[in-house]
């Protein structure tokens, strides 16, 4: 498994201490990578002259693959989701060039008192249905499983409010809980 994203996949080193006893736990065995770069965003990660996109193409041709799971920039299947999409695809062909299957790690709306969420839909509900209705339409487009996390963290965060899933400093990055969430969702997605 290779994890591609920014903070939101690297916060509380969710890829490399969460996820793998998850797994292991449940009897499998993986070797797990991942490339990471807080604010990165899928096109630059497909960008062959970007330094982690250099990473990514060599990760590429020296393992082999079961499942790549990809993580845009936050907000940016919203606010350009254009490029979202060119991100996605020119990964998409890369990872199936590997023989890997492309998971996209659907993200979360930010907790509710963000600065940004009037702009972003106006409540952190709305925020996630937004990323998620983005997350959908390439993921339907390039026939990619997705990992629900938004959804878990919209449904969590409404219906069990004493879980704190949000780093309560920046009201965005997941918490403790909130990564291990990310982990539990993606850890399904994969293993069904």
């Amino acid at each position: 498994v290779l994890f591609i994203g920014n903070s939101f996949t690297d916060t509380n080193k969710m890829s490399a201490t969460i996820f793998p006893p998850i797994v292991s736990s449940a009897g499998y065995a993986a070797e797990i990578h991942s490339i990471t770069r807080g604010s990165w965003t899928l096109e630059q990660f497909a960008n062959s002259s970007d330094s982690y996109g250099a990473q990514v193409d060599a990760h590429l041709r020296t393992y082999k693959y079961d499942y790549v799971i990809l993580q845009e920039q936050s907000h940016r299947p919203i606010t350009n989701s254009s490029s979202f999409y060119a991100g996605v695809r020119a990964l998409n062909a890369k990872i199936k060039a590997n023989g890997a299957k492309t998971v996209l790690y659907a993200t979360w709306g930010y907790r509710q008192n963000h600065p940004s969420i009037p702009g972003m839909g106006g409540s952190t509900a709305q925020m996630e249905a937004y990323l998620r209705g983005a997350y959908m339409n390439i993921g339907n487009e390039i026939g990619a499983e997705i990992a629900h996390v938004g959804k878990a963290f919209t449904h969590v965060y409404t219906n069990h409010p004493s879980i704190e899933l949000y780093n309560t400093t920046d009201l965005y990055h997941p918490s403790q809980a909130g990564s291990t969430l990310a982990a539990y969702v993606i850890f399904a997605t994969i293993f069904k």
